[in-house]
């Protein structure tokens, strides 16, 4: 989720991202920079700024593949 912010005023703004379901937060960043890595964050917003939330899948599955070697007759 990207999020552009241009503020008239200073203000505090909070945002608060939410994963969908089977996925988890992992940061919030603005350009290359983590900001936070808690899901809600709070600022001081005095000039325009670009936020994305992170997510990353949950529990992600694991599968191991084992092989055998059969000979035909």
């Amino acid at each position: 989720m990207l999020l552009n912010i241009h503020p008239m005023v200073v203000a505090t703004v909070t945002l608060t991202a939410t994963p969908n379901s089977g996925y988890e937060f992992v940061n919030w960043t603005s350009g290359t920079t983590t900001v936070s890595t808690n899901a809600t964050y709070s600022f001081t917003a005095n000039a325009s700024a670009s936020y994305v939330a992170n997510f990353q899948a949950a529990n992600p599955t694991t599968f191991a593949v084992t092989t055998t070697d059969r000979k035909s007759t």
